[in-house]
């Protein structure tokens, strides 16, 4: 995103979720029910590309990923404590929350970081 922005600073839209505030993506994340999130990050993809174009395609063969591990944790209402690690935010996010609802019957997500 950063890269996009630098080549096409008017691309920048804050509304549709255009921007490189990290933050701001991640509490975005966290208060959004979950069928909502899971295609937002291909349909901002989308957005730069109609923006930028060709500028931001490379030459050459593609990048490799970097590899993310995301840690969470969630504690219920008996007071057990669940945590879980995953490649992505909201893999590791749904698997805190399915191992809490085992121990309890409401559960609260306390943090989610990038390791």
């Amino acid at each position: 995103m950063s890269a996009a922005l630098k080549r096409n600073p008017s691309c920048l839209d804050y509304g549709r979720g255009v921007h490189a505030d990290i933050r701001m993506h991640f509490d975005w994340c966290m208060r959004t029910p979950r069928t909502e999130v899971q295609g937002a990050a291909d349909h901002i993809r989308a957005l730069v590309r109609q923006c930028t174009g060709a500028a931001v395609r490379r030459p050459g063969p593609p990048a490799t990923p970097r590899r993310e591990s995301w840690y969470c944790t969630a504690k219920g209402d008996r007071g057990a404590t669940s945590w879980s690690r995953s490649g992505t935010m909201e893999r590791a996010r749904q698997a805190v929350m399915q191992e809490c609802g085992k121990r309890s019957g409401r559960c609260q997500l306390l943090s989610c970081k990038l390791e």
